[in-house]
């Protein structure tokens, strides 16, 4: 359904995207993860046609949109829009924002003069977000999750090819985000909708996409589901971007991989070879702390413990002077400069 093939954007001479390619399926939610500054928005830009390219094609629904020789305008790409600020027309009501850009000028305002296909899709919309009983109010009489609610069905009433959202939960506090992350989730799928999604925010990534793509310095890393983005990074800044992993120094011998952890066999782990040996990801559910001191186990001392809420985070330092994160219950009596007894299974 959208195509990215080899998508290049300069701002003067600065590279903000750098050959990005992706695809996305009908009816599928792609998520593009990254920092601030990544590209992520500019290369959603693109795809909205808010943005030329300097290379590349992008097409939706097999017509090019934008290339060196072709750009189809944004009002006529049947793309809709979810912006961070969700730019609501305060001096519209809940039904009026949603009926703006289905009818005419004079349609938008005047439920009267409304076709009754017009007015079924409003009603079709007030209901799949929840909002029949505040369709007469105003952008500032709503919650922030509301509002959020109004710009989506107003984004989907036009029955758009493809929907984007920017940043659309950042401006909520984090329960209302997880709620409303779900929720949102659940409306694209029973519309059917195509989207694409731009977020800093893991959980919310993981939690809306079918797809995620990350993303840092205008290059996209990885674009796959979020289970194998999590277990099966395919760079080293994707292995350590997402989630408490890190990487310690691994040396490749005979099919294993040598650690300060122990000898694994490198087809169940994951690990990145290089000219002086490699690195091999270490995440903290794959390390257990053993509740007696054991001298035939790997010993670590304790350098920090974070207090979590349902865990505790701990930094552990290995003999070889690499640190390590693992998860501990708050039951576990651990405290900073303690030895203790670690044992690991990093398999996929």
């Amino acid at each position: 359904m959208l195509n990215i093939n080899l998508v290049q954007k300069y701002f003067d001479e600065k590279c903000i995207i750098s050959d990005v390619s992706l695809s996305l399926p009908k009816g599928q939610i792609g998520c593009l993860l990254g920092a601030s500054g990544c590209g992520k928005t500019t290369l959603l830009r693109t795809i909205a046609g808010f943005e030329y390219i300097n290379g590349g094609e992008i097409k939706i629904n097999d017509t090019v949109v934008s290339s060196k020789t072709a750009f189809i305008p944004p009002e006529d790409r049947k793309v809709g829009m979810v912006f961070q600020d969700y730019a609501l027309f305060p001096h519209l009501t809940v039904v009026e924002n949603i009926a703006f850009g289905l009818q005419n000028i004079k349609k938008r305002f005047f439920s009267s003069s409304r076709s009754h296909a017009t007015q079924q899709r409003i009603d079709e919309m007030l209901h799949l977000v929840g909002l029949e009983d505040s369709a007469k109010k105003y952008p500032h009489q709503l919650s922030g999750g509301q509002q959020q609610r109004v710009a989506l069905a107003r984004a989907l009433a036009p029955k758009p090819q493809l929907l984007l959202m920017d940043e659309p939960f950042s401006n909520l506090d984090v329960t209302l985000r997880e709620h409303l992350s779900v929720e949102m989730r659940s409306i694209l799928k029973k519309e059917d909708i195509t989207a694409v999604m731009v977020t800093h925010n893991q959980n919310e990534a993981f939690a809306m996409g079918d797809i995620v793509g990350i993303m840092n310095d205008g290059i996209l890393h990885q674009w796959d589901t979020p289970k194998n983005i999590y277990h099966t990074p395919t760079t080293p800044f994707v292995s350590t971007f997402v989630g408490e992993g890190v990487l310690i120094k691994g040396e490749f011998v005979d099919n294993t991989v040598c650690t300060a952890l122990g000898t694994f066999e490198k087809s169940s782990v994951t690990f990145f070879p290089s000219l002086n040996g490699g690195r091999m990801l270490v995440r903290p559910e794959k390390i257990f702390i053993s509740p007696t001191y054991n001298k035939d186990k790997i010993q670590a001392t304790i350098e920090e413990v974070i207090f979590k809420g349902t865990h505790s985070s701990c930094a552990l330092r290995l003999a070889s002077n690499e640190t390590i994160i693992v998860h501990s219950s708050n039951n576990s009596r651990l405290s900073k400069g303690s030895t203790v007894s670690i044992c690991c299974s990093l398999e996929h």
